[in-house]
């Protein structure tokens, strides 16, 4: 049997388009939309946008690596590889030697070994 009313949140199909208005009512699937970034799919929740994102690469990242502007998801994700890969700008130097180091507790430690 053909079906061609179709609930507009889960796809389902009805014979009438009265029997899908119905279904929508009853589900409140009359809600709020929320779209991927990408490919302006729609989703009756953000969890559901959210993780079609993740599962299809479709989330645009937010946080970029200082030295290479590679683009990461989460800030943590771009302080590792900044971290790994010693993309990270020296934030702290020693007074003495000049040498620098991307934490203030590196810094102490240096400081406090040599005495400076």
């Amino acid at each position: 049997m053909y079906y061609d009313n179709e609930c507009e949140t889960c796809d389902g199909e009805f014979v009438s388009r009265q029997a899908a208005i119905q279904h929508m009512n009853a589900l409140d699937h009359w809600g709020p939309r929320y779209e991927c970034d990408s490919c302006d799919r729609e989703f009756v929740t953000q969890g559901s946008a959210d993780q079609h994102m993740d599962d299809t690469g479709h989330r645009e990242p937010q946080f970029e690596c200082e030295t290479c502007d590679k683009t990461f998801d989460t800030q943590r994700s771009a302080d590792q590889h900044m971290e790994d890969t010693g993309h990270r700008e020296p934030q702290f130097e020693c007074e003495t030697c000049d040498k620098t180091f991307d934490t203030q507790r590196s810094a102490d430690q240096h400081m406090d070994a040599l005495n400076h």
